[in-house]
């Protein structure tokens, strides 16, 4: 197994660590807060990487470990050195694993509103807040 390390963005909490691989091409890369209709994420990067070409995440989460599959459909600069990449999860590949992700995803999404709105939380504070909230929506969404 290739070494990995938490992200260094500030948009990402330390106790998530991902890891995107394409091909030859490898890099730590962190949730932008952002989860896109039909399954996508927006993931922030130090490198581009290729539009419509396979590639599968690596998702450190505390003491949980998992790849999940997918594609990358778009790559693009931000204009402040880091690249937005849009990854297309492969749901019917990894069903388990996409789920936990993209409720990773949600509760990293929950946690930017909350410190935009004044209330900086932590991943686990978030974590609880927002399964109180939000998860049985989620999983009704997520298994229709």
């Amino acid at each position: 197994m290739i070494g990995h390390t938490p992200v260094r963005t500030a948009a990402c909490n330390k106790q998530v660590a991902l890891q995107l691989t394409q091909l030859d091409k490898q890099a730590d890369v962190a949730l932008a807060g952002d989860i896109l209709t039909r399954d996508c994420l927006v993931l922030q990067a130090d490198t581009p990487f290729t539009p419509q070409q396979q590639a599968n995440l690596f998702v450190r989460f505390l003491a949980q470990s998992f790849y999940v599959s997918g594609s990358v459909e778009s790559s693009q600069a931000d204009g402040q050195g880091h690249y937005m990449v849009v990854f297309h999860l492969n749901k019917d590949d990894n069903h388990l694993q996409t789920r936990m992700l993209l409720q990773l995803s949600k509760v990293e999404q929950y946690r930017h509103e909350m410190a935009r709105a004044g209330r900086p939380l932590t991943m686990d504070e978030a974590a609880c807040e927002w399964v109180t909230r939000y998860a049985e929506q989620f999983a009704d969404e997520f298994d229709a």
